[in-house]
């Protein structure tokens, strides 16, 4: 459903005698969710290699092999309530609720444990 019609779903949900509507949230399919980890994985690797690198250039050593490596998968952020005050204003205002889509961020964290 794209996401200017949810404003309209919500109304008529409203209007069918609905009097409590706990939050909408939007996720990512699953195969964007798992591309986009993919890639936050990717960074994070090269980004635990150049510190190490950076690191062990300092102290005249090089790496010889990774011995482990540990994995900190992503999740979807929790969505954020309006405060009171802006539900109050919303819900006495006689237009159209607003839905706005946003952007979903997907982290991932990796550490290398690396002989040198």
């Amino acid at each position: 459903m794209p996401t200017e019609a949810v404003g309209a779903l919500l109304d008529e949900a409203v209007n069918a005698g609905a009097n409590q509507i706990r939050g909408v949230s939007f996720v990512a399919a699953d195969a964007a969710l798992e591309a986009a980890r993919q890639q936050a994985l990717r960074e994070a690797v090269n980004d635990a290699q150049a510190q190490a690198n950076a690191v062990l250039g300092a102290l005249n050593l090089g790496p010889q092999e990774i011995v482990s490596i540990q994995i900190n998968g992503a999740t979807p952020p929790m969505p954020v309530p309006l405060p009171r005050q802006a539900r109050v204003a919303y819900s006495e205002a006689d237009v159209s609720t607003p839905v706005i889509g946003g952007e979903q961020t997907v982290q991932a964290s990796v550490t290398l444990q690396i002989r040198y």
